[in-house]
């Protein structure tokens, strides 16, 4: 079970599981000789991975598991690259490929490690301090046609998610200064 041929000297073996085999030889003479081996059946892996999906100059771990090492490659852009979850850090998207490994027996497995480009930083007209009277209104445009969100003092304002956001004062008689 599982030789290629059993009546010459070096057959392959490739049993299910694990066998002993027994060879008898037999000179020209007629004597015999006897000897076996076994053939050890080791378990191969199987990988289990996920994959991340970043921001240009962020990072994420990857992983992998069911093994014992772990081989990543290319190894640019990773953390450690025989870790089960590296850091990666890559600037452009990239596909790495695992081995994982555990009694001589391996499974391969790719991720793929996604780059986002960060979006180009809006333009605003009317940056910095500005300064009008009270009960008047000023527009404050971005460059950026869509993820706009303003914010005064640190928090969101509501409703302000626009390309243009129309400031007003408070409705004071004397000048308001605001910091956008």
């Amino acid at each position: 079970n599982g030789l290629s041929q059993n009546n010459v000297a070096s057959p392959w073996a490739k049993p299910t599981q694990t066998t002993t085999y027994q060879v008898t030889v037999t000179n020209v003479y007629g004597c015999t000789a006897t000897s076996s081996t076994t053939v050890t059946v080791q378990s191969k892996p199987v990988l289990q991975v996920s994959g991340a999906t970043i921001c240009v100059g962020t990072s994420s771990a990857i992983s992998a598991t069911g093994a014992n090492s772990y081989t990543w490659s290319p190894s640019s852009g990773l953390s450690n690259a025989s870790s089960s979850s590296p850091i990666a850090n890559p600037t452009v998207t990239t596909t790495y490929q695992v081995i994982g490994t555990t009694n001589g027996c391996s499974d391969t497995e790719s991720v793929i490690v996604t780059v986002n480009p960060i979006p180009a930083t809006p333009l605003i007209s009317n940056v910095g301090a500005l300064t009008f009277c009270s009960g008047d209104s000023v527009v404050l445009n971005s460059s950026a046609l869509s993820g706009n969100q303003w914010f005064l003092a640190g928090s969101a304002i509501s409703g302000a998610n626009q390309t243009s956001f129309i400031a007003k004062s408070a409705g004071r008689s004397e000048e308001h200064t605001s910091e956008l």
